[in-house]
C-alpha cells in the first residue's frame, strides 16, 4: 500500500513538474513578448517625435529664410526713395510720386509715410488716411524713428489710425549730412499684405500651424487672427526658443497642449518662426 502511494505521488509530481515548466516557458515568452511590444512601440514614438521635431524645424528655417530675405528687399525699397527723396525733399511733387510709387508697385506696404524731422506727415499713400499735413504726430514709430535718426523696425503698436502695425523706415539726410526726415513703409498686422500671406500659409500636415513672436514675445502672425498683438505666457519652451533663436523642442503652450515646435530667428527683425 505504501509503494503504490510513493508511486501515485512521484507520478503526480512529474506531471506537476511538467505543467509548472510549461506555464512558466508561457509566462516568460508572453513577458518577453509584452516587454517587447511596449520597447518597440516606445522606439517608434520616440523616432515619430523626433522626426517631426526635425521636419518643423526645417520648416521654420525655410520661412524664416524667405520672410529675412523679403525684409532686407523691403529695407532696399524703402533706402532707394531715401537716396530719391535727399536731393529733392522740398518738392511736393517728387515727396508724392515716391510714396503713390512705393504703395502701388507692390502688396509690401499698407501704406508709406514721408515724415519730417518735426514729426509732421508730408506726404502719404493711400489717400485715404487723410493726414493733416499742419499736425505733429507722436506715434511709437513716428517718434522712435525720427529720434533714432537710422534704419528702424518698430514693435508692433496702434497707430493713430487704430491699425495695429509694424513701421520700417529709412532716414533721409542731405548732401551734409543734416537729417531732413524718413520715409516709412507700415504694415498691418491684422490685414492682407504679401508678408502676411507668406507667413500664415498653413502648414498642410494634421493640425500642424505657425505662429510669428517679436523680440518681446509679442504675437505677430498666427493663424487666430485675434491672437496678433497678443503676448505669449505660460509657454514651457519660451525660454529656450529665446535663448537658441533655432532648433526644435517639446512643449506645452499658453492652452496646455502639448506641442512639438521647430522655429527659427529672422535676423533681419529679430523675430521667430514657430
Amino acid at each position: 500500500m505504501g509503494l503504490e502511494l510513493l508511486k501515485h505521488f512521484l507520478l503526480s509530481l512529474r506531471l506537476n513538474l511538467r505543467k509548472l515548466i510549461l506555464i512558466s516557458t508561457v509566462l516568460s515568452v508572453s513577458g518577453l513578448f509584452v516587454v517587447s511590444v511596449f520597447i518597440l512601440n516606445y522606439a517608434i514614438k520616440q523616432q515619430l517625435i523626433q522626426n517631426s521635431l526635425s521636419v518643423n524645424e526645417k520648416y521654420a528655417e525655410k520661412i524664416a529664410t524667405s520672410a529675412n530675405q523679403h525684409f532686407t528687399d523691403m529695407l532696399k525699397e524703402l533706402e532707394y526713395s531715401a537716396k530719391v527723396l535727399e536731393k529733392n525733399f522740398y518738392n511736393i511733387d517728387v515727396r508724392k510720386s515716391e510714396v503713390e510709387r512705393l504703395k502701388n508697385q507692390s502688396d509690401n506696404f499698407n501704406s508709406v509715410l514721408i515724415v519730417g524731422e518735426n514729426k509732421h506727415v508730408l506726404a502719404f499713400a493711400p489717400s485715404s488716411l487723410n493726414f493733416n499735413f499742419g499736425q505733429t504726430y507722436n506715434s511709437l514709430g513716428i517718434v522712435e524713428s525720427t529720434e533714432k535718426k537710422k534704419t528702424y523696425i518698430s514693435t508692433p503698436y496702434w497707430s493713430v489710425k487704430n491699425n495695429l502695425l509694424v513701421m520700417m523706415s529709412q532716414p533721409i539726410y542731405n548732401g551734409k549730412d543734416n537729417y531732413l526726415g524718413m520715409i516709412s513703409g507700415t504694415i498691418y498686422l491684422q490685414r492682407k499684405n504679401l508678408l502676411n500671406t507668406m507667413l500664415n500659409t498653413q502648414y498642410d500636415y494634421k493640425k500642424s500651424y505657425m505662429y510669428v513672436i517679436d523680440q518681446h514675445n509679442r504675437i505677430i502672425f498666427h493663424p487666430d487672427k485675434n491672437r496678433i498683438g497678443e503676448k505669449i505666457i505660460n509657454n514651457t519652451g519660451l525660454d529656450y526658443i529665446n535663448q537658441h533663436k533655432n532648433g526644435s523642442i517639446r512643449l506645452k503652450n499658453s492652452l496646455g497642449i502639448d506641442n512639438l515646435a521647430g522655429f527659427a530667428h529672422i535676423p533681419s527683425v529679430n523675430w521667430i518662426v514657430v
